[in-house]
């Protein structure tokens, strides 16, 4: 008021001047003085209505903007149909027209299923043209199986394979008849999709509208942050109006204060007001009521107007930073700098919260603060999601790193069988000529092809091992087979690193056992490619196996499987991480060995399914030894009992481990062995029984013995022996490196290890007086076992049915092609009883699938309806697929590619021929 006092009066002296009337100078005085006071009075009251009709309207958008808001309505809603559906996942992908993109813009994942909403933006719209063009139609995307469409629509293929997809259905969005989008489910169930996409159907519109209702609160929501803004921009206004009329007169702190208070209101935070004296200092400070509640207290006697009461409050990792920007705002006499911290503060429960904060600071004229005032926001919620997205986001990029490292696992693994099927056919080719070569280059194809369809099985059913929800196949397996196939994978690799391979079998007291065949096929290979890998060129490598008595019961033999190296070894700290997902021994010695460490985490979780356990022992630059035990059940078959006639036989090899076994296998044969240990040895034995008259019935040497080599020891036994005495070669090397010398050297037989008990058997066996009448009776029986057989097929695809036919037309059998499972039970039903010995039946075919055929033709009213054979033949490989077929009413699961010999062992097995 004193600025305007003296205002007043320099006006009255002007009029003085040209008036010259003291008296009516005052008079005016007092008037244009009266008329100023009721302008300002007036002033006033209209900035307080004007602020509180602000304040008001502040207040209605906030609670607005507190509801519920659509996103999380339509999070919910996916939420509770992906999990009454049991699918995979669900989720909502929307046009963005500008851009002419599609993204995900909502996704329900279902338990242990990566989410894809990440990778799934901003997607050329060309890449889902197949898609949009059936919307536009009216109809809607069904894709029963994936791989259906990987040569008609490769581009969505692309994208959907790299998802784990098999299946989906996806239904338009609408606007209007416009189509702004589209959602869908993932992996539903194949018997459920009609069910489902009816469901679908009741859903689309709904969800349409749940998007036509975000995009008007999203539009909205942006009308109310513009019109805050605005208001904010006009609240600065005033307030800045509030310190210039402060200036001018005493009452406008009255609304400043006011300005404060409700500005606090509408945005429901806490607030600080510092005021400062005309020298600078602080001289006093105000903590809203709403900032104690914020963190716990009540009143000024909990938490004093003090500045110790927020700053000791400061987490202690916090506070150094948060005070410098506190006194440098202060500091910042040219009002450059602005006070925006974020930090944590202790409540009085002792929990630490996140605020944001944000202050102002108002100077006087000599640029000394005289108020600092701000304003807390509680963001805790919002700082704890931004963690939780930055975690999530760190274990996309690691489940990203995963599947690379998995992909280049599988790589490797794939690559072994491949690599032995490449070479066993440039070898064919080069000996095309050579039957027994070509048969053999055949035989060790097919093994190795064998493994590959395993490792292709596991890859799809890779996220059950994952998961811990892996499914063993239990069947009969035969040791003596799985340690070959294992074996002849593995001998190419061998080969190329010059490495010494041996293979001992002993005490076995089961043959045949119950086994996952494709999990032991996988065990044994991680473990022998591990150590191949891992040994350099000329080292050894050696498998041993052997079985003793059970505690589990006379129905389980223990088998222990021992695969040891000479390779580069381990160090202790990494032996107990061997185990683990993804772990390699950080040193120079194996960074250019490929692999990921994906193989050991693998196989040790196979076998932990399996009940057994693995060991490892290891030492640096000595080598390598995994021992696994697994308790099999015994397979009791009905193959005669092998004997031999008590046969003198010598046994010669350098291993006197692999003599003993030898020796004790034939001596549980019935005949007579002796063993030693090296070339000379022998020959003076050979020598010795020459002399005597009794000569060795039968010689069974190695290949490979320093000193003098197998090949020499038998020259030398022709000379002396002649032709009469066989002479039976056994290595763990392959039969075509060493065919050459071995022939020349007069050798009458080989055997490739590991030497069972009943691989001896067989091979001496063909040296006994009636071997040729058994082996053309063996012949003769097998060429006649399907006549006569008259079988049912049911078979959409044209090829698999004129492979199908072929194979049982060859094997004497007589087959009838029904082009689905609807022809398959018409067939059958109006065929007379008896016609069909058994039927083979696809799974999936038009009309009528294989499980609807089978359900359809045991509820037939005819005698054999419920009694003749039906062998599903299909490529669902999965033990959840045979269960199913055992369910439908089948008989026994044939996995495709169709394995003749089992085709024909389950024909005969079923149909009792």
């Amino acid at each position: 008021m004193v600025e305007q006092s003296g205002s007043s009066h320099n006006i009255a002296s002007q009029n003085g001047e040209n008036m010259g009337d003291t008296n009516q100078i005052s008079d005016r005085l007092n008037a244009e003085l009266e008329v100023f006071r009721r302008e300002l009075k007036e002033l006033k009251r209209e900035n307080e209505e004007r602020i509180r009709c602000e304040c008001i309207s502040n207040a209605a958008m906030n609670e607005a903007l507190r509801q519920n808001h659509p996103d999380d309505e339509i999070n919910r809603f996916l939420g509770s149909i992906g999990c009454s559906l049991d699918v995979d996942r669900i989720y909502i992908f929307e046009d963005d027209f500008e851009k002419n993109e599609v993204s995900n813009t909502y996704e329900w994942c279902a338990e242990n299923v990566n989410p894809e909403i990440s990778n799934l933006q901003d997607i050329p719209r060309v890449a889902v043209n197949w898609w949009y063009e059936q919307f536009d139609k009216g109809k809607d995307i069904h894709i029963p199986v994936l791989e259906a469409i990987r040569e008609t629509e490769p581009l969505t293929y692309s994208y959907l394979a790299p998802q784990g997809i098999h299946s989906l259905i996806a239904k338009r969005l609408t606007d209007g008849d416009k189509v702004i989008g589209f959602f869908g489910v993932d992996n539903p169930k194949i018997e459920l999709m009609a069910d489902i996409s009816a469901f679908l159907n009741t859903l689309s519109n709904f969800i349409s509208a749940l998007i036509q209702n975000r995009n008007i609160v999203r539009s909205q929501e942006a009308q109310y942050v513009a019109e805050l803004e605005k208001k904010n921009e006009e609240l600065n206004k005033a307030l800045h109006k509030a310190e210039a009329a402060e200036r001018e007169a005493a009452q406008l702190a009255e609304y400043r204060n006011t300005m404060i208070t409700v500005t606090h209101e509408a945005l429901h935070s806490g607030m600080w007001n510092i005021d400062f004296d005309e020298r600078g200092e602080m001289e006093s400070v105000q903590w809203s009521q709403e900032f104690r509640r914020m963190i716990g207290y009540e009143n000024t006697e909990d938490f004093p107007d003090k500045l110790e009461s927020w700053t000791d409050r400061i987490h202690p990792d916090d506070r150094k930073f948060v005070m410098k920007e506190y006194h440098s705002t202060i500091a910042d006499y040219e009002n450059k700098k602005s006070y925006d911290v974020e930090y944590r503060l202790l409540t009085k429960c002792g929990e630490w919260r996140w605020f944001h904060t944000m202050g102002r600071l108002i100077r006087r004229d000599d640029g000394k603060p005289r108020q600092f005032i701000g304003i807390f926001v509680d963001i805790t919620d919002r700082h704890n999601q931004t963690a939780l997205l930055a975690e999530a986001l760190e274990e996309a990029k690691e489940a990203n790193a995963a599947k690379s490292d998995f992909l280049s696992n599988m790589s490797h693994d794939i690559r072994t069988p491949m690599n032995a099927i490449i070479g066993m056919t440039a070898i064919a080719a080069d000996h095309i000529d050579d039957k027994e070569r070509i048969q053999d280059c055949l035989h060790k194809i097919g093994l190795s092809g064998k493994h590959l369809l395993g490792l292709i099985n596991d890859v799809l059913d890779m996220a059950k091992i994952e998961s811990g929800k892996m499914t063993l196949r239990m069947e009969e397996l035969s040791l003596q087979e799985t340690m070959d196939a294992a074996c002849d994978i593995t001998r190419v690799q061998i080969k190329e690193k010059a490495q010494r391979f041996d293979i001992l079998v002993s005490n076995i007291l089961c043959e045949n056992v119950y086994c996952d065949s494709v999990r032991l096929n996988q065990i044994l290979l991680n473990l022998l490619s591990n150590a191949i890998k891992f040994t350099p060129e000329k080292g050894a490598v050696t498998v041993k196996l052997w079985q003793e008595e059970s505690p589990k019961g006379e129905e389980f033999v223990l088998t222990h499987f021992v695969v040891t190296d000479t390779g580069i070894g381990m160090s202790p700290e990494f032996q107990k991480t061997i185990f683990e997902a993804f772990t390699r021994e950080d040193a120079k010695r194996v960074r250019k060995t490929q692999g990921t460490g994906l193989g050991m985490a693998i196989t040790k979780r196979i076998i932990d399914s399996m009940g057994g356990t693995i060991v490892v022992e290891s030492e640096l630059d000595k080598g390598t030894s995994f021992h696994v035990t697994l308790d099999l059940r015994r397979f009791m078959d009905s193959m005669h009992e092998m004997h031999l006639p008590p046969w003198s036989i010598l046994v010669v090899d350098d291993n006197e481990d692999v003599c003993l076994a030898v020796a004790e296998s034939l001596r549980e044969l019935g005949a007579i062995p002796q063993w030693c240990c090296d070339g000379h040895t022998a020959l003076e034995k050979v020598i010795d029984a020459h002399r005597s008259g009794e000569d060795f019935f039968a010689i069974v040497a190695d290949y490979r013995m320093p000193g003098m080599s197998g090949i020499e020891t038998v020259k030398r036994m022709r000379s002396l022996l002649g032709d009469k005495t066989p002479i039976v070669m056994f290595s763990a090397y392959d039969w075509s490196d060493i065919r050459e010398d071995a022939e020349k050297a007069g050798i009458s037989g080989f055997i490739p290890k590991p030497l069972f008990k009943s691989t001896l058997y067989h091979e001496l066996r063909r040296f006994a007086p009636d071997a040729g009448e058994l082996e053309d009776e063996e012949q003769i029986q097998e060429e006649v076992r399907l006549n006569g057989m008259h079988i049912l097929l049911a078979e959409d695809n044209d090829i698999n049915a004129e492979i199908a036919v072929m194979i049982l037309e060859e094997n004497g059998a007589r087959a009838d092609r029904a082009e689905d499972g609807a022809v398959a039970v018409k067939t059958f039903e109006k065929s007379k009883p008896g016609t069909y010995d058994a039927i083979l039946m696809d799974l999936r075919m038009p009309n009528m699938d294989g499980l609807e055929a089978t359900r359809a033709i045991r509820a037939l009213s005819r005698e054999d309806a419920g009694k003749i054979p039906i062998i599903a033949m299909t490529a669902d490989a999965f033990s959840e697929d045979a269960q199913k077929c055992l369910e439908a009413g089948m008989n026994a699961h044939l996995p495709k590619p169709i394995d003749i010999d089992i085709l024909k062992h389950t024909l005969l097995k079923f149909t009792n021929s």
